[in-house]
């Protein structure tokens, strides 16, 4: 895995309004790790977040497929949904890597 998907490269970034977070998802499927900050959005009262990725290249990545890669994606689609309703998170920038094309 590069180290701009590593939890202690996102460390680097934290602040008061920065907080680095991982979403390690795994199903019958397989296993699917994200790895990005979630910042603080004030908004007529009400508190929201967005996230992005260090800089660099990021994104969620496979860390292991069992079954279909296509049922994979589609599973952790559905759960990183329902985390952000759940979290308050209304948008989200990523920095896709190149080379392994994880987009």
């Amino acid at each position: 895995m590069d180290i701009y998907f590593l939890p202690e490269y996102a460390n680097l970034y934290a602040d008061g309004d920065t907080t680095p977070e991982v979403f390690d998802f795994e199903c019958e499927h397989g296993r699917v790790h994200y790895s990005f900050l979630r910042r603080r959005i004030d908004f007529k009262g009400d508190i929201y977040y967005d996230i992005t990725t260090p800089y660099g290249y990021g994104g969620p990545v496979v860390a292991g497929c069992h079954t279909s890669e296509a049922a994979l994606i589609s599973s952790f689609d559905e759960a990183f949904t329902n985390y952000c309703v759940e979290n308050r998170i209304v948008s989200e920038f990523v920095r896709f890597h190149p080379v392994i094309k994880n987009h």
